[in-house]
């Protein structure tokens, strides 16, 4: 067993549950003792006269057993858990700028320091198969464009925004409202194991604690503290993605939502947050827009051009994303050796496509455009209204004059194929 005296982890942890989680008191206390170990070792009467503490503190502090806390350091140091406390390095200094910071974090996977800049991708449980498209393409697109994806590691919007940026081969985090090897949510299991080695696992709980109805709120203040925006795919009317968007609001943060049906219940509260406080967003660029001045070189915001992508890579990435969400409600109940891992949807080869020569075409400005934006034979219309940077009615009326002069074709999912014979 770890002796207290010799594991200053000890008194982070001790701290931390004498205040409560979610405190706003921690800059205060340690404004007034230094350490937390100062705040262990004084009376209570010095307590008292501090003038910190309530009724409250002092029957949570009688409460503490230290030898939980000393068998929870221990089992961290045996399955591979950081405890990162308020003055680590690692401890990001976004998050020790908020009303209430955490004292101390359980991490499991890489070093928090080296996944940012990021942004939050979040939305209800009960999501429709438009809402998990979009939280997919919408992850996969910010990822490779050097954005981390922060999100909730829960069913619905959070897989999938966890799913995408891990298929595009991108960096994701998930913060828990339970321990991080808690077994709430067992069928999520190899998501968080992927997680784990494209970014990281984030607790303020203990290792084994329970979820409740009230860890989840509380723990949602990281998410958007973590995040440089947070983007509301789809949430209903009562969803804890709209305590998040509360939260960063208050934190300051970007908010932006995913227009959604009015008929949709569980896009209710998403499409309130619009008359409220988030812009919409109907594109990736609605978002990179807003962060490729502030993120300078780390944001490639050419991503489309500067990767080598085969046809259709995003149509993939969104059938990968279909097909690992089956996989995964599949494992419920399984072993633990049966549980499946998500990992980077790998590029095979395909044929290297060749754009033909399109300076004998007889087309607009604008139609030219989007036929030198096909890096591919088959494209998503998004990503050809990104390189062409066309878009709205512009867009519309440039594709809508090469379908109707027979150089692409609309193909299905959204995507159009460049009619190669018809170049040649």
């Amino acid at each position: 067993m770890i002796a207290k005296e010799q594991d200053s982890r000890f008194y982070w942890l001790w701290l931390q549950s004498f205040l409560g989680i979610g405190s706003c008191k921690l800059s205060e206390v340690l404004e007034h003792f230094k350490t937390p170990k100062a705040v262990f070792e004084s009376s209570k009467d010095e307590l008292v006269a501090s003038g910190i503490f309530s009724k409250t503190d002092f029957s949570r502090k009688e409460k503490i057993v230290y030898k939980k806390l000393l068998e929870s350091l221990k089992y961290c140091d045996q399955n591979n858990i950081r405890v990162v406390d308020f003055l680590s390095t690692e401890y990001p200094e976004c998050l020790r700028l908020i009303e209430n910071p955490p004292a101390l974090l359980f991490v499991r996977g890489e070093n928090l320091q080296n996944l940012f800049p990021s942004i939050a991708v979040v939305g209800s449980r009960k999501a429709t198969d438009h809402g998990k498209k979009a939280a997919f393409s919408l992850s996969a697109k910010l990822s490779l464009a050097g954005l981390t994806i922060v999100s909730g590691g829960a069913l619905g919007i959070d897989k999938m925004a966890h799913l995408g940026a891990i298929s595009a081969g991108g960096k994701t985090v998930a913060v828990l409202g339970s321990g991080i090897d808690n077994d709430y949510l067992k069928e999520n299991e190899g998501l968080r194991k992927s997680v784990e080695k494209h970014g990281a696992i984030v607790s303020e709980f203990l290792p084994k604690a329970p979820a409740t109805k009230y860890t989840f709120p509380i723990r949602n203040r990281i998410i958007s503290a973590l995040s440089s925006g947070v983007v509301v795919v789809e949430a209903g009317a009562k969803s804890g993605a709209l305590i998040t968007a509360t939260y960063a609001y208050e934190q300051g943060r970007d908010i932006f939502a995913v227009p959604g049906s009015i008929e949709v219940d569980e896009c209710k509260g998403s499409n309130q947050l619009i008359k409220e406080c988030a812009t919409a967003i109907t594109s990736f660029d609605d978002i990179i827009s807003v962060y490729s001045g502030k993120f300078g070189d780390i944001l490639k915001t050419n991503v489309f051009l500067t990767r080598q992508m085969t046809a259709p890579l995003y149509f993939e990435l969104e059938r990968e994303a279909q097909l690992n969400y089956e996989k995964g409600i599949s494992t419920k109940g399984q072993k633990n050796q049966n549980t499946v891992e998500y990992m980077p949807l790998k590029d095979n080869g395909a044929t290297e496509f060749v754009l033909p020569d399109l300076q004998n075409i007889s087309c607009s400005d604008n139609a030219r455009l989007v036929l030198s934006a096909f890096d591919a034979e088959v494209m998503v219309s998004d990503l050809l209204s990104s390189k062409s940077r066309l878009f709205g009615g512009e867009f519309i009326m440039a594709i809508t004059e090469l379908e109707l002069k027979g150089f692409i074709k609309a193909v299905p999912v959204g995507r159009y194929k460049i009619n190669l014979e018809k170049h040649s």
